[in-house]
């Protein structure tokens, strides 16, 4: 019997049993290079200009917006499908310390991890329950809802 068991036990562990994830990686701090984009007045880059629309940015604004796309971006870089899931990614993320996300490093608020769970352990998909959470619902990041909202 020992003997049985023993082989047992060596062809489970060459058999490739599930594993942890690697550890989780932060994503780059700005990959995108803004001096591709032309300047136009202040710090702010044209993005397009079609058909008599101008799509502006400035690289330099840090808000609730900012701080919500960091968040998503720095789950969604960490995402493999099949080794690291959405939600193992977004547990991951650093949990943001204030009220304040875009004065931190790239930071996802635990009231956002909460919703993102509880939504997931009712049913739904994981990239639904980020898509509901992040950018349907809203309340979960601070200054997001009032940012949106603003005249």
């Amino acid at each position: 019997m020992p003997i049985r068991l023993s082989l047992l036990l060596a062809a489970l562990w060459f058999s490739g049993c599930p594993k942890e994830p690697s550890p989780y990686v932060e994503p780059p701090d700005s990959p995108l290079d803004v001096t591709l984009f032309p300047a136009v007045t202040g710090d702010s880059r044209l993005f397009a200009d079609v058909a008599g629309a101008r799509l502006e940015f400035d690289p330099t604004v840090k808000d609730a917006i900012v701080a919500l796309g960091q968040c998503v971006d720095a789950t969604t870089y960490c995402y493999t499908p099949g080794s690291k899931e959405l939600s193992w990614c977004l547990q991951n993320t650093r949990t943001c310390a204030t009220q304040s996300p875009w004065n931190e490093k790239p930071c996802c608020p635990q009231a956002c991890k909460d919703a993102f769970e509880a939504a997931v352990d009712g049913g739904v998909a994981p990239s639904a329950a980020m898509e509901k959470v992040f950018f349907v619902d809203k309340d979960c990041f601070p200054g997001v809802r009032a940012a949106l909202e603003a005249p």
